[in-house]
């Protein structure tokens, strides 16, 4: 399920999993617990890590991600710990209804039988009512774990019947590290992804995977009138929110250096000379009124405007006539 199989390896969170194992410490987990806090710092994997903890055969308030327990749950294949998920719009109710049909049951070789919900916020509101009425009578030896990155769009009352868990994007140094020392990114793209990110590992692996370094050069070549034309290579909607994010972000560092902030506040740090030079060829007026140009662009394309036209309008000197 989630690629880590201990606390130990869980970086960058360490308030959440202080409170998690309080509660493990103790035996006093919560029926009802509600995982929060941006998208892809991992709250999902924590929520399994969790259920890997409550079933551990060792039982010593950590999951080992050794044992058969473990490896079961990292499997998908543990009778007792269930992933609800759904990419669509929103989480089905035949799902909750079979949730509402097992989770009275005793756990079947375990201690305790968990329920993840991913993306919470997805219930219908008739599955949200249907874990209400759980949540107002917990059945002994289960427990939900709601996953969400919009609590506010959760009921109230649902809100009120679990503890929260905050999970919080990491410091670009710390991400940094996790990218280099556990997923063998090299140093440059480490440094530029931990800051693209803004401290999310979920999205910063997917950019690594994308390539994004390679996309965030073509893209700024192209906005500096140094590159190709890129606008008929963004066929897709995302594609084309990806390089204008990434001309907004160096733009920005240009803007800084050229305000006299430091280096270290970059995102594009790897290319900080090509940002000087930049700089000093415009006024600190023109560059803002090229940031305002991009922001509004972006602003176009989430009303579905055409990406080609909108994109091939993007060049720094076409934004500050």
């Amino acid at each position: 399920m989630s690629g880590i199989s201990c606390f130990a390896e869980f970086k960058g969170q360490d308030e959440a999993l202080g409170m998690l194992r309080q509660y493990l410490k103790s035996s006093r987990m919560p029926s009802g617990l509600i995982f929060c806090g941006p998208e892809g710092v991992g709250k999902k994997t924590a929520a399994v890590l969790t259920a890997k903890a409550l079933n551990c055969l060792p039982a010593a308030n950590e999951p080992c991600g050794q044992c058969a327990s473990c490896l079961k749950i990292e499997k998908g294949e543990h009778p007792d710990v269930h992933l609800i998920e759904n990419d669509q719009d929103a989480v089905k109710s035949d799902d909750i209804r079979a949730l509402r049909r097992e989770i009275f049951l005793k756990p079947y070789e375990g201690r305790k039988r968990v329920f993840i919900i991913d993306n919470a916020h997805k219930l219908t509101a008739e599955a949200a009512n249907s874990i209400l009425k759980v949540l107002e009578e917990p059945p002994e030896g289960s427990i939900i774990i709601l996953v969400t990155s919009c609590p506010s769009r959760l009921l109230k009352t649902v809100l009120s019947r679990c503890q929260s868990v905050r999970f919080r994007r990491l410091a670009a140094p710390v991400l940094e590290a996790l990218l280099r020392d556990s997923h063998g990114v090299d140093a440059q793209t480490a440094g530029f992804l931990s800051s693209f990110s803004c401290g999310s590992p979920g999205a910063a692996l997917k950019m690594q995977r994308r390539k994004i370094v390679e996309e965030r050069d073509r893209a700024v070549d192209y906005f500096l009138g140094k590159g190709p034309d890129i606008s008929a290579g963004l066929k897709e909607r995302e594609d084309a929110k990806a390089a204008m994010t990434a001309m907004a972000a160096w733009l920005r560092d240009v803007i800084l250096l050229k305000t006299g902030a430091p280096e270290s506040r970059l995102v594009n740090y790897d290319r900080r000379r090509d940002a000087a030079d930049c700089g000093a060829r415009y006024t600190t007026a023109e560059l803002l009124k090229a940031f305002r140009s991009l922001a509004d662009s972006l602003l176009f394309l989430e009303q579905n405007a055409n990406v080609k036209l909108l994109v091939s309008g993007l060049r720094m000197e076409s934004c500050i006539k």
